[in-house]
């Protein structure tokens, strides 16, 4: 199935998670993310049990430290 990350599109297994999503773009170790499912915030603990479908829009935005 076809979801968009940022506006790019990513191929995943029917079934897929959030967190199957994040394993994919090598970001599941990472801090600092969020992410939205069509345009709700989903908290951390709800990526494993988030599942995708085709056509679904993630956000990911990913926290950076600077001044």
């Amino acid at each position: 199935m076809k979801v968009s990350v940022n506006e790019e599109i990513h191929e995943l297994e029917k079934g897929s998670s959030l967190l199957d999503l994040l394993l994919l773009l090598g970001l599941d170790g990472k801090k600092g993310l969020a992410l939205s499912l069509n345009d709700s915030v989903v908290p951390r603990a709800d990526f494993p049990h988030s599942e995708l479908v085709e056509g679904d829009r993630v956000l990911l935005i990913h926290a950076t430290q600077g001044g």
